[in-house]
């Protein structure tokens, strides 16, 4: 059945193509898609039965990209064991409840990039099929890493290549989106140091990752120290996540591999606060963030492609302001966090920018993303695939724990 038109009217709409923003532009939208953008007379002339949504004073962009999520243990208080101990039944519903939550971040699609029991795999399916509204997502079963190795209360523990051609097989038949490895591994020691050694060898990620693109699929990898960074690329990898020891030289490769960076800089930013890790956890945060700080303009320096990810602790407007404390300009953030991600997760040709045949996941702010980060939080409705989401109409408890 053919649902019935919109044409958005009155907003400023930067379309994260890069081009500048356009005031009083219409937008149509019908059958979950943008149909057409343009001067308002004109697209009210072509659907004289459309609804017609007066955004006058509003900002439209498009709708954003989470390109690195956990949605099991999303702004959850607490240690891998701690979890680890969950029941299956719970980590569901709670993955559930952030991924609708994520709809008040203006938030439209994920990459969900690992869980307990792969239940991100779940989540995916009942959201992407119908089952219930709510972002698109992207999953990672589970990340790879080594026995007793990093978050092994959480992962699946390889130490062979056959463990890992079994642990990736299975993950095959699941039909994950991504295949992770466990390139580092960080303690919550009080002392500090070292702050990130190598986790798993180039060997198994290299398997891991030969596997999965014979099959289709991409991969990316938990990467703090530089090593481990290096030993990823030699393996494959597609997306590097966190970086946060990278240094010039590492990042000049990844702009000549055309790797893509996901420096998730606002959850490790949020290392440093309680989150109910220990006071070794924090003092680990502190220590990790010159570095990261330094990493992230590496990489802005060699042109790496960057892409916004909140990871476990950080969210949309604390990245923002991250990035642009560490000059990235406005409209460089904007696009990192909708084009970027989109080409991304290999999905530009359907999302990530306002433009006419592609899904309409749109974003309604209150104030310009372009000449504050704050206003990236300032969201007043959503469109996720033509459907309108008001945040504040969303019965939902979304107070983290």
């Amino acid at each position: 059945m053919k649902t019935k038109q919109i044409v958005l009217t009155g907003a400023t709409v930067i379309d994260g193509t890069g081009g500048p923003p356009r005031k009083n532009e219409a937008v149509l939208i019908g059958n979950g898609l943008i149909c057409q953008t343009g001067d308002p007379t004109t697209i009210r002339q072509s659907a004289p039965d459309a609804f017609v949504m007066d955004l006058s004073g509003m900002y439209l962009t498009p709708g954003f990209i989470n390109v690195h999520d956990h949605l099991f243990n999303k702004r959850k208080r607490g240690t891998a064991a701690d979890y680890a101990i969950e029941s299956r039944d719970m980590l569901l519903f709670r993955s559930l409840r952030n991924a609708f939550t994520s709809l008040l971040e203006g938030i439209t699609t994920i990459r969900d990039a690992g869980s307990k029991e792969s239940v991100g795999i779940d989540v995916r399916d009942a959201l992407n099929t119908g089952l219930f509204m709510g972002p698109e997502i992207q999953a990672v079963s589970q990340g790879l890493t080594v026995t007793g190795g990093y978050v092994h209360q959480l992962f699946l523990e390889v130490d062979s290549v056959v463990d890992v051609r079994k642990a990736v097989g299975e993950m095959i038949k699941r039909d994950v989106d991504w295949v992770k490895c466990m390139a580092s591994i960080e303690w919550n020691k009080a002392a500090g140091e070292p702050v990130s050694a190598v986790n798993i060898s180039t060997e198994l990620m290299r398997e891991a990752f030969s596997i999965a693109h014979h099959h289709g699929k991409r991969c990316m990898a938990h990467a703090v120290c530089n090593e481990s960074i290096i030993n990823a690329l030699d393996a494959g990898v597609d997306s590097i996540e966190h970086g946060v020891m990278m240094d010039q030289a590492t990042a000049d490769r990844m702009a000549r591999d055309n790797v893509f960076f996901v420096p998730t800089l606002s959850s490790f930013r949020e290392k440093c606060n309680d989150w109910g890790r220990g006071a070794g956890a924090m003092k680990h945060g502190t220590l990790m963030r010159p570095y990261h700080d330094k990493a992230v303009q590496f990489a802005r320096n060699s042109g790496v492609r960057m892409a916004f990810g909140s990871d476990n602790f950080g969210n949309l407007v604390d990245e923002m302001n991250g990035l642009h404390e560490l000059g990235f300009s406005l409209p460089e953030c904007l696009a990192m966090a909708t084009r970027n991600g989109a080409q991304l997760l290999g999905i530009e040709k359907s999302a990530g920018t306002i433009e006419p045949g592609k899904r309409a996941d749109l974003v309604v702010l209150g104030s310009d993303p372009l000449s504050r980060p704050q206003a990236f939080g300032d969201v007043r409705l959503v469109f996720c695939n033509g459907q309108k989401v008001d945040p504040s109409q969303l019965s939902i408890f979304c107070n983290y724990e």
